[in-house]
């Protein structure tokens, strides 16, 4: 009796460290996966880094290989990280920002028609034409009357 209690130790203590081994594994991945994204929304969030065209780019900034990015993200997860860092970008981007603002309200106040309408639409918002419509009446359009014209046509 001793050595079967023995011997269903010795098979928990196996599959314990399997499932022990198999988690560490996936929290690598996990961690590997957080460490990329954090790498990548860094790079992404500085103004003056070129902006990646495509996945390749994106992976050879964090130095792996686009395999590498596709295993660790879906096209959805790469697609929140662009609007993450692009959010991330323009909190970041107050000085150029600011640069822009300043040479156009330069202009503005030269006299450019085109400036100053720009310069208050971002600053103030734009303003919405409102166009009222009026119905008259009504257009009751029958099947039968439509198909009538085609046919004699």
């Amino acid at each position: 009796m001793k050595k079967i209690e023995d011997k269903t130790k010795e098979l928990v203590k196996v599959k314990t460290k399997k499932i022990t081994k198999v988690k560490t594994k996936k929290l690598a991945k996990v961690r590997a996966k957080d460490r990329h994204k954090t790498n990548l929304l860094s790079y992404l969030g500085v103004w003056e880094n070129e902006w990646p065209k495509n996945q390749i780019e994106m992976a050879s900034i964090i130095g792996i290989k686009p395999d590498t990015l596709r295993f660790h993200f879906s096209p959805v997860e790469i697609n929140e990280i662009y609007s993450e860092g692009l959010e991330l970008r323009k909190k970041n981007s107050f000085k150029q920002r600011k640069r822009v603002y300043d040479s156009m309200l330069e202009e503005a106040e030269k006299g450019n028609v085109v400036a100053q309408k720009e310069f208050l639409d971002r600053t103030e918002g734009k303003i919405v034409d409102k166009k009222k419509y009026e119905l008259l009446g009504s257009i009751i359009i029958q099947p039968q009357q439509i198909e009538k014209k085609v046919i004699d046509d």
